[in-house]
């Protein structure tokens, strides 16, 4: 009896000094950070320059920093990336066809909580689409500044190298890209009940995916969010503005996105059917004291990374290449970050 209670006893003091009494899960691509009263144990999942784990035993426990700082700041990818866009003039762009401008903007995209999931899920079609054209006309490396505003960049013509790797697929565009990164920092309720026809490309794009990366809630929210919306054949901004924020909030949209971290869409006027839709989108990051803007030009064009010193010159860049698509009875395209008119 005596050594069946010594056994037990034993076991109890075991799983009392070894049993991790907390586990913590961080949002910076998956990071799992286990702490007991004998040891703690992290391990990365997404960090590039990261060792992927380690074991610390009997020492005042630590919090997730102290194993950042021990783990990632030796590590080759993360100091190679430092200070990458310190000579990079304003308007630079990459099309993200090397691996270290790749893990540049994932070390980025994690430090602002975005999954793993999501950014693995946008370099799938990064890849895809640059693998496709055969890096045709693309960067080679890096950043180059960009010579050709115009709205399809004097790229090569893709289109049928991109049959040719599937016939089905039309690619991604701007909107499915984008809202790959941003999907979790928005909320939309009351889901429309039909797609909207400014989105019927995109609807055939969603449903041929060769790797799915939509769930059925992520369509639903999706084309609720990108919806085209009801307005006036009038030039005046501001009731389009007030027809915007009437939309999200009958549908309860909302960003809650980490400072430094925005979506910046631009919303164009239709005179066919009378709705403002979002004619392009990207994703604006703050790093090393500049902008980084993610954009997919368009289903048949490339994935670009575009740098600026400056968030006006985000407007400029927009203006440059999209600014002349309006008509005499529409208003001109101008620009929402997050929920609010950009700039406001």
């Amino acid at each position: 009896m005596k050594k069946t209670i010594g056994v037990l006893v034993f076991i109890i003091l075991l799983l009392v000094l070894f049993f991790p009494y907390q586990g913590e899960i961080y949002k910076d691509g998956g990071t799992k950070l286990y702490s007991s009263l004998s040891y703690q144990y992290v391990e990365f999942n997404n960090l590039e320059g990261c060792k992927k784990s380690k074991l610390v035993f009997f020492k005042p426990k630590k919090d997730y920093k102290y194993f950042e700082d021990l783990l990632c700041k030796k590590g080759d990818s993360e100091s190679s990336s430092e200070g990458q866009l310190k000579n990079i003039t304003p308007f630079s762009y990459s099309n993200l066809t090397d691996q270290k401008t790749q893990d540049f903007i994932k070390n980025t995209l994690a430090k602002y909580e975005i999954s793993e999931k999501n950014i693995d899920s946008y370099f799938y079609y990064v890849d895809y689409f640059n693998d496709a054209v055969e890096k045709e006309g693309l960067t080679k490396g890096g950043f180059k500044e960009i010579k050709n505003f115009s709205r399809d960049g004097d790229y090569p013509l893709y289109l049928e190298k991109l049959e040719n790797k599937n016939i089905d697929f039309m690619g991604t565009n701007c909107r499915i890209s984008s809202f790959t990164l941003f999907k979790d920092f928005v909320n939309v309720e009351n889901f429309t009940k039909e797609v909207s026809q400014v989105l019927t490309f995109d609807e055939g794009a969603i449903n041929n995916f060769p790797e799915k990366i939509f769930s059925e809630k992520d369509k639903e929210k999706f084309y609720t969010f990108f919806a085209g919306i009801s307005t006036p054949l009038v030039k005046d901004k501001q009731i389009h503005l007030k027809n915007i924020k009437k939309y999200f909030k009958e549908h309860n949209i909302k960003f809650n996105t980490k400072p430094g971290f925005s979506v910046i869409s631009m919303f164009n006027h239709s005179d066919l059917d009378n709705v403002l839709f979002i004619g392009h989108i990207g994703v604006l990051l703050e790093a090393e004291g500049k902008f980084v803007f993610l954009e997919k030009l368009s289903f048949d064009l490339p994935y670009q990374a575009v740098i600026f010193d400056k968030k006006s010159e985000v407007k400029e860049y927009f203006m440059k290449k999209y600014g002349d698509m309006t008509t005499p009875e529409t208003a001109k395209p101008f620009l929402m970050e997050n929920d609010k008119e950009f700039g406001e």
